[in-house]
C-alpha cells in the first residue's frame, strides 16, 4: 500500500477491553475518517454515527476520544466515552520496525492487556517504517485510570510510555 492517502492506515483497528482486562473482547474498528478528538478538558465530545455497511463503525462507539502515549497530558474523558490509547513509532528500516513490533506489551490499571498492533508499513516511498499500537477501553466510571505500553526489543533497551486519563461525569 503506497500513496499519500495510505497514511490513514495507522489507525485501523483496536482492542476493546473492559476495566477488568480478564473480560477483554477483541473488536475491529476502522478509525479512518471518524471524527473524534483528543481526550482533553473542554474538548467537544463528538458523536460517531453508526456506519455498519462501510466497515467503519458498527455503532458500538457512539462517543470516542484518543490519548497518545507519547504526548503530554492532562487527559480527560467523560463517562460514556470510549478511550483509544494510541502510539505510532517510526523506524528507519523494516527490520528495526519488526524487532520492536513483536515486543509490545500493555497494561491497563496494572493488569496486562493485549495491545492491538498495526504491522510495520511504509506509507509511501522514502517515508520511515511505522508500527502502531492501540488499546481501546470501553466507557468508564468517574476516576483516574492509567495505561502503559512497553517495548523491549531483543538486545535493546526498554521503552515505556505511561498515560493517565481522568474520567469525569458526562454533562
Amino acid at each position: 500500500m503506497r500513496g499519500p492517502g495510505v497514511a490513514a492506515f495507522l489507525v485501523v483497528f483496536a482492542l476493546v477491553t473492559t476495566a477488568s482486562p480478564a473480560l477483554a473482547v477483541t473488536r475491529d474498528i476502522e478509525t479512518v475518517g471518524l471524527p473524534f478528538f483528543a481526550c482533553r478538558d473542554g474538548q467537544q465530545d463528538v458523536g460517531v454515527p453508526p456506519a455498519p455497511d462501510s466497515g467503519a463503525n458498527d455503532g458500538a462507539f457512539p462517543h470516542i476520544c484518543w490519548v497518545k502515549f507519547s504526548q503530554q497530558g492532562p487527559w480527560q474523558a467523560s463517562t460514556g466515552e470510549w478511550i483509544l490509547f494510541d502510539q505510532r513509532v517510526p523506524f528507519s528500516t523494516q527490520v528495526e520496525c519488526a524487532a520492536f513490533a513483536a515486543t509490545a506489551t500493555a497494561t491497563f490499571q496494572g493488569e496486562t492487556v493485549a495491545p492491538d498492533t498495526v504491522p510495520c508499513q511504509q506509507p509511501f516511498q522514502a517515508a520511515p517504517w511505522v508500527v502502531a499500537f492501540h488499546v481501546l477501553i470501553h466507557p468508564l466510571a468517574p476516576g483516574t485510570y492509567s495505561a502503559t505500553l512497553t517495548l523491549t526489543p531483543a538486545g535493546g533497551s526498554t521503552t515505556a510510555f505511561t498515560q493517565s486519563v481522568t474520567v469525569v461525569p458526562q454533562g
